[in-house]
């Protein structure tokens, strides 16, 4: 499991070369919805310090991202789904280092606010089938997370990505 508590402190630009080389292991991302929320001042407000915004160019390694940021300050995007972007953005990161499945799952606070989402992606079958009952045992314990159906778990990684590059 990755844990990013702060935007800047997971590097994925590092790790590219490093996950291209070697078999990939099934990740776990706790993705940094929460900070990010913090960092990036929303309309009205003033625009990022140069800090954060390279703080966050390192997190998804590259400056994508931006876009996002502008779509959010110039209200075309906004309220809580438009943060979906930036995770998928990071998982469509992952795709393109070689993960064939990737899900985010949400994790919030007790006022229901998104605080992180945690993302999975594997490149195989075995790691699709255990994340799948994993899932569904997360199904049972915690019903108010989104959570893709079971077996539909490629089907709504594909969906979210084709879903993200129409949006932006």
């Amino acid at each position: 499991m990755v844990n990013s508590a702060g935007a800047g402190e997971l590097v994925h630009e590092s790790s590219e070369g490093e996950y291209r080389r070697r078999n990939r292991v099934e990740l776990l991302i706790l993705f940094p919805t929460g900070p990010l929320r913090r960092k990036l001042p929303q309309a009205g407000k003033d625009i990022a310090s140069d800090e954060h915004q390279l703080e966050i160019d390192q997190l998804f390694g590259n400056c994508d991202w931006r876009e996002i940021y502008r779509a959010q300050r110039d209200r075309w995007i906004g309220g809580e789904a438009s943060w979906m972007h930036y995770v998928n953005l990071y998982r469509l990161g992952l795709s393109r280092l070689g993960y064939s499945y990737t899900s985010a799952i949400e994790v919030r606070n007790t006022k229901q606010v998104v605080q992180y989402h945690l993302i999975f992606a594997t490149s195989n079958q075995a790691g699709l089938r255990i994340m799948n009952g994993v899932l569904q045992k997360a199904r049972e314990i915690l019903p108010g997370c989104w959570l893709p159906s079971s077996g539909d778990f490629a089907k709504a990684n594909r969906h979210s990505l084709k879903t993200w590059r129409n949006c932006v």
